[in-house]
């Protein structure tokens, strides 16, 4: 049986009634744009992407999709390991881990990742939410083995120095600023977590807190980089 999703917002500390009428329009417009977009399901159909998938000896489980029409692969590695493995007082450290792990490892110096994707003409980023971290490399297609050279130096050999810690630390700070605290309605989003869950690592956004940004130690971070390890389920893909 399908349930109806139904969505209160109750952000305003103000009354929209005791505001300008202008301005009350304006918010009650910009409110209901949210819940639109939040109920009303996308009516566009799936494009059939033709893949196949195993698993290697070492335990990654693979997902291979080929396309010939350009000259480009991309190498992207998916942890399922997000701000749901956080705790209390220590919000945004996935998030603040993804950064960590483009510092450097064994055989990669601190800043040469980016520099090895880049000289090859290609692109690389990642991402984290709270169920998963995920990051890619795009590259000219000459250049797999590069990618995944790279990708296996992240996992076997990342490194977290203090040096590293404290440079992504303002790193994340400035975009949480940029994305969030100076955006208009940039706080929904945390908001909406606040009033959906109490006790659970999903009551906060994988940003974290300033305060909890600030109170980031090397302890924390070896601590994540061990469930990060220990997470048996990674999943690497190759198109």
């Amino acid at each position: 049986m399908n349930c109806p999703l139904v969505f209160f917002l109750v952000f305003e500390k103000q009354p929209l009634l005791a505001l300008p009428p202008q301005i009350a329009k304006m918010k009650i417009h910009s409110y209901l744009k949210v819940a639109l977009a939040l109920l009303i399901p996308a009516t566009a159909s799936a494009q059939k992407i033709n893949y196949t998938e195993f698993d290697l000896k070492n335990g990654l489980h693979v997902i291979l999709h080929e396309d010939h029409s350009t000259p480009i692969v991309a190498v992207t590695v998916m942890y399922h390991v997000g701000s749901k493995n956080e705790t209390t007082g220590r919000s945004g450290m996935a998030h603040f881990f993804e950064h960590l792990l483009f510092e450097g490892s064994d055989n990669i110096g601190r800043g040469e990742y980016a520099r090895y994707v880049e000289s090859a003409g290609g692109a690389l980023n990642a991402n984290t939410t709270q169920d998963r971290t995920f990051y890619y490399d795009l590259l000219p297609s000459n250049q797999l083995e590069l990618g995944l050279w790279l990708e296996s130096e992240r996992m076997m050999h990342a490194k977290v120095e203090i040096a590293g810690i404290e440079t992504q630390r303002e790193v994340v700070k400035e975009e949480k600023r940029l994305r969030i605290d100076n955006q208009p309605y940039g706080t929904l989003f945390q908001e909406t977590l606040d009033h959906a869950y109490n006790v659970h690592p999903y009551s906060w956004a994988p940003i974290g807190s300033m305060e909890d940004l600030n109170a980031a130690q090397e302890a924390d971070f070896k601590l994540l980089q061990n469930v990060l390890r220990a997470e048996q389920r990674r999943i690497e893909h190759c198109r």
